[in-house]
């Protein structure tokens, strides 16, 4: 579903992320929080065939971690969600390595089940919980999007294979 979706504000924000890490890593460190109020100072967006933020993987992958879902991704240490270096390499893998973008995919569509439903049991979800699930996959939604209804469609073609 994601691949479809991406236009050129996709490139363009990648490629200011991309730009804004560089200075970073140039010039040292700043202040996040300031700094991400000015829309030309992003320091994250949603990047890869899986169109994820790097916030919403680390996220991911600490809620896989806390549920014992056993992933390797290379990972051995914690990971803050508003660390800059946690985000900065987290993007970076998110932007450059197919495999583990799609990962934090998946451990994103497993979060937002948990969040939406309070379990993971993908086998038994109605098309009501499945529309919720993939409305919270494109953002912080508590209801059925638009997103979610087109995604659904995507699902069922794909469901029984």
């Amino acid at each position: 579903m994601e691949l479809p979706e991406i236009n050129v504000f996709d490139v363009l924000a990648d490629i200011l992320v991309a730009f804004n890490w560089s200075r970073y890593t140039l010039f040292g460190a700043f202040d996040l929080e300031r700094h991400t109020r000015n829309p030309l100072r992003k320091f994250d967006s949603s990047t890869g065939f899986g169109q994820i933020f790097a916030q919403v993987a680390i996220e991911a992958i600490l809620f896989a971690q806390s549920q014992d879902i056993s992933v390797f991704l290379g990972i051995p240490e914690a990971l803050y969600p508003f660390n800059p270096h946690d985000l900065k390499r987290i993007w970076s893998r998110l932007h450059h390595d197919k495999v583990f973008n799609l990962s934090c995919a998946a451990l994103n569509i497993i979060h937002a089940a948990f969040e939406m439903t309070g379990r993971i049991d993908f086998k038994d979800y109605n098309e009501r919980e499945i529309k919720m699930i993939l409305s919270r996959y494109n953002g912080n939604a508590q209801a059925i999007s638009p997103y979610g209804e087109k995604a659904y469609q995507f699902y069922l073609e794909y469901a029984d294979h």
